[in-house]
């Protein structure tokens, strides 16, 4: 039913008084009052069958968490309208971007670089930097001289922590960080552990202290590996931008035969250089064919504690709807989700089962 649904999915309470002028009208439908549950909130179960609607509807989808937008989405046409309603766009940027890098660093969001050119005015820089907070952009200084050349999102992979956003030039190695509370750019330095990498990519490390997974992708030199793409990873302090020490500064290999999956070999085609992408969290992420999303990801889980920094790779299969547009631009991005939340966003259906599961 889609009342259950709704109930599981989206855990809010319906407040009495945004009610209280329908629940007269609809008290002869439902066929009873609305039970209150504790602090006098209806239970959502009994609210959902309601027919609700303009400025009531759009206040209870305001106060759905921001990860259950989609599954309310799919309630009726209505909610989807009230949804749309909800979403607030920000202002655009003081500056004309073309190809810019955006990140979401706690409650501020960052546009940098990506600037046209032909609309900067005098004294702009095409790496300009500006702050979005209390709704409003601030400009702040541009990206440190190594990134310039490469100031757009097509030439750099980012991470994004609590504090900072990391970059880093993809085919260079370049990197530097900034932190948007203090407006301050921090050391700049060549992340090249390997000089036979052709292209490089940046995730957030494990939870803690500011901590990196670092993951380049080259062509294998030795017999064995003649021609196949072979991909490896480091850790790295987010302060100084320096590989770890101890465990934590050897080398990781993905499995050959996930890079193997990522990146075909056919002896046939002309080599070229592999690109990869990375998205990824404190918990772990996904790396992928920059060049063909399509072919599907591999995950990587990252260890808690001590160690070297990743503890499980898989491969996944990539969603029929990447796979259906070709052509189409594919967005990829990542945020943990604990089981709790794996049970509510799950059909009533399956629910049982996750149940158990967690109970076995």
């Amino acid at each position: 039913m889609a009342t259950e649904a709704l109930e599981m999915g989206m855990g809010v309470g319906v407040r009495g008084y945004e009610l209280k002028q329908l629940r007269q009208r609809h008290e002869d439908v439902v066929g009873r009052e609305v039970v209150r549950g504790d602090g006098g909130v209806p239970s959502l179960a009994n609210a959902a069958v309601m027919d609700l609607h303009g400025d009531v509807l759009e206040s209870v989808v305001e106060r759905v968490p921001a990860a259950d937008l989609a599954a309310t989405a799919r309630v009726s046409r209505e909610w989807l309208r009230a949804e749309d309603a909800c979403v607030v766009a920000l202002k655009a940027p003081g500056v004309w971007r073309v190809d810019p890098v955006f990140a979401a660093v706690g409650d501020r969001v960052i546009a940098l670089g990506g600037a046209c050119k032909l609309a900067l005015a005098d004294g702009e820089d095409a790496s300009a930097v500006e702050v979005h907070e209390s709704g409003s952009w601030t400009p702040c200084g541009p990206m440190p001289a190594a990134l310039r050349e490469s100031a757009a999102a097509t030439w750099l992979s980012t991470a994004a922590t609590d504090h900072r956003v990391y970059l880093i030039d993809r085919t260079t190695g370049w990197a530097s960080w900034f932190d948007p509370a203090n407006q301050q750019w921090g050391p700049t330095c060549r992340l090249r552990p390997d000089a036979a990498v052709s292209t490089w990519g940046l995730a957030p490390g494990r939870a803690g202290a500011e901590r990196l997974v670092l993951f380049g992708a080259k062509r294998g030199a030795e017999p064995a590996l003649k021609g196949r793409v072979v991909i490896h990873a480091w850790e790295v302090d987010g302060d100084s931008l320096a590989l770890s020490s101890g465990a934590a500064h050897e080398t990781i290999t993905m499995p050959s035969e996930m890079s193997d999956m990522l990146f075909p070999h056919d002896e046939d085609e002309v080599e070229t250089a592999p690109s990869i992408g990375v998205c990824g969290n404190a918990a772990g992420g996904y790396v992928y064919n920059a060049a063909n999303p399509a072919i599907g990801a591999v995950l990587y889980e990252l260890r808690d504690g001590e160690g070297t920094a990743v503890v499980r790779w898989e491969w996944v299969a990539c969603t029929p709807a990447v796979q259906a547009e070709p052509l189409g631009r594919v967005m990829l991005a990542c945020s943990p989700v604990v089981l709790d939340e794996l049970a509510r966003g799950t059909p009533a259906e399956l629910l049982t089962a996750v149940t158990r599961s967690k109970a076995s």
